[in-house]
């Protein structure tokens, strides 16, 4: 780093310790006021002081982004060094992933979700989606969030590769569609999101459905050169709905697998 850029970076740093940068801020529906502290990396990052006469003010720093019908706020924490929000405002939340949700009056309630994975809002922020692979055991976490009745719906999905997923919305928000950006080996399907979801597993190689085996067939060529078979929008655009069923098509990719059947201990063949 030049002379000048560490100087600039210093200056930077030393005047973020001076106090609020903007006493008034907003996080979507929230009246805030702002400060700008050093991380420890010496980066600054925005911090918040959120229901300042209630009983339980919200201290938090990070980034985020209000849900899209700014009802809510969607916020990832991080922990600030000491400076002048600390010393006068006090320690803010731990880090991770927040939902800030007005619970009553002028008290807002700083929702911990912790690690969150991909996510995306649905039904114009009635519910987030957050999917999460844990590479050591190939377990995805799939949660569906309800931040106005403060839900936390959680499915483990075993066997599963951490590749990351793509998701293709249902109509009328009756149903979506998890499936693997490579290889494109297994899909989840999650019913009625927004009210008493449950979901359901399709191991796609094995499938006998003619709707899976169309899919699966999308990638012989890739996988006769030994190239990664990926979801892309092309092959994405093919999968349509019948109510909450998906097709590919114009075939049926289902019936899928409840949870408990893909937890099943699997037989071997013998050779």
């Amino acid at each position: 780093m030049s002379i000048k850029r560490s100087l600039f970076a210093l200056a930077l740093v030393a005047g973020c310790k001076a106090g609020p940068a903007d006493p008034k801020a907003q996080l979507g529906p929230f009246a805030a006021e702002q400060w700008r502290e050093a991380d420890e990396h010496g980066q600054l990052v925005k911090c918040y002081l959120l229901s300042k006469d209630s009983n339980a003010p919200v201290r938090i720093c990070g980034e985020g982004t209000p849900a899209p019908d700014n009802q809510t706020f969607l916020i990832e924490a991080v922990t600030p060094a000491p400076g002048k929000f600390t010393e006068d405002v006090g320690a803010p939340v731990d880090k991770g992933w927040y939902i800030l949700r007005s619970i009553s009056g002028n008290k807002i309630e700083a929702w911990k979700l912790g690690k969150l994975g991909e996510h995306q809002w649905l039904a114009g922020g009635k519910s987030l989606l957050g999917v999460d692979t844990d590479a050591a055991t190939g377990t995805t976490h799939v949660r569906v969030i309800d931040p106005g009745q403060r839900l936390d719906r959680l499915f483990d999905v075993p066997l599963t590769a951490a590749v990351g997923w793509v998701t293709i919305e249902g109509p009328d928000d009756n149903a979506l569609l998890l499936a693997q950006k490579i290889d494109v080996a297994t899909l989840i399907l999650v019913h009625a999101p927004l009210t008493n979801c449950y979901v359901e597993v399709l191991d796609v190689p094995n499938s006998k459905n003619l709707g899976a085996k169309k899919l699966w067939r999308r990638g012989n060529e890739a996988r006769a050169h030994n190239e990664p078979f990926k979801m892309d929008a092309s092959i994405a655009s093919n999968v349509t709905w019948k109510g909450e069923d998906p097709q590919y098509e114009g075939s049926p990719l289902g019936p899928f697998d409840s949870l408990d059947e893909r937890k099943k201990p699997k037989k071997v063949k013998a050779d």
